[in-house]
């Protein structure tokens, strides 16, 4: 006999069902239990820090299909969520009422998380990203990106601007009063 499961996020999941037997005896079905646990990347929890104003973030982990940019949203109690789409040099962005531009979130994608409602923590279960994910095609003009493994081991706004052909860097972070702010990095002008 032969079961087909369908996808259950990684963490293991019980399926009870009726088995029903043509034996010519008329049997009544029984009752079946079994427990099916993953194979796969194990289901990793993932917390990032957000503070009020601005959270330049990348999900650290993959939470599946389903999560999209509008969970993000309401998972960050943030005023807004924007990102730049591979390849293009445009802004999306989604905000509480306006729902215009919901997709789901990507590995590869920097999401700029804006107007959070105190300094919260958001908290993501999910797997690892594939690496398919990981890579991005960077267009002309804005572009975010993320590092969901963080970033690779003596890497600066310098080496970005440098590998990328960047002409600046912007990064968030916390400034006076705990407000997180937008930082400028300018080859050969600032460090």
């Amino acid at each position: 006999t032969t079961f087909a499961a369908g996808a259950f996020g990684g963490r293991p999941q019980r399926y009870l069902f009726q088995l029903f037997v043509d034996d010519g005896l008329r049997s009544e079905p029984e009752p079946v239990v079994v427990d099916v646990a993953p194979t796969g990347p194990a289901v990793q929890d993932a917390t990032i820090p957000l503070v009020p104003g601005f959270n330049l973030i990348a999900l650290p982990v993959d939470p599946g299909g389903s999560y999209r940019v509008s969970n993000l949203l309401a998972d960050s109690r943030a005023n807004f969520v924007a990102w730049v789409q591979e390849g293009q040099s445009r802004m999306r962005v989604l905000a509480r009422g306006f729902l215009a531009f919901d997709e789901p979130v990507a590995g590869n994608h920097g999401y700029l998380v804006a107007g959070v409602r105190g300094s919260a923590n958001l908290s993501l279960a999910g797997v690892p990203w594939s690496e398919a994910s990981l890579t991005r095609t960077l267009g002309s003009g804005l572009n975010l990106v993320a590092y969901p493994r963080g970033a690779p081991s003596g890497s600066t706004a310098a080496t970005l601007a440098t590998t990328s052909g960047a002409s600046f860097i912007i990064r968030s972070d916390v400034g006076p009063g705990g407000r997180g702010r937008l930082v400028t990095y300018l080859p050969g002008l600032t460090s």
